[in-house]
């Protein structure tokens, strides 16, 4: 069996939430706690509010077809399903990092070297 993912938790917590049946209502109060939870289990607020609106949609049309079944047998077909839809959150390497810093480097370089040369114009 697959490990857990936190998106297939995410979405059993987004499905008991929604109220109003078909209309699939999520309160704004509601919407801030999720947010919380998809945060404190590792997922982007971009993947976090992709399986909400996956969740709300599948609840509109009246369907269980596109929320997670939490039996081992549905357990892959649900990960793959969900994977596909929500890329894993990158891993930054070492070099995006250096590369960051060097933009960042050079771009408060550039600040002092405008304030020095704005300095000796007056």
């Amino acid at each position: 069996m697959p490990a857990a993912d936190p998106r297939l938790d995410f979405a059993s917590i987004v499905r008991t939430s929604i109220e109003g049946g078909r209309a699939a209502i999520l309160r704004p109060e509601r919407r801030r706690d999720l947010m919380t939870r998809a945060d404190a289990l590792g997922l982007r607020p971009f993947d976090a509010n992709l399986v909400i609106a996956v969740v709300q949609e599948a609840a509109r049309r009246g369907e269980d077809a596109a929320i997670p079944q939490r039996t081992p047998q549905h357990a892959h077909a649900n990960l793959q399903v969900l994977s596909q839809l929500l890329p894993a959150k990158p891993a930054v390497s070492a070099r995006d990092q250096t590369i960051r810093l060097a933009v960042i480097a050079a771009g408060i370089g550039i600040c002092i070297l405008g304030g020095l040369i704005a300095a000796m114009g007056r």
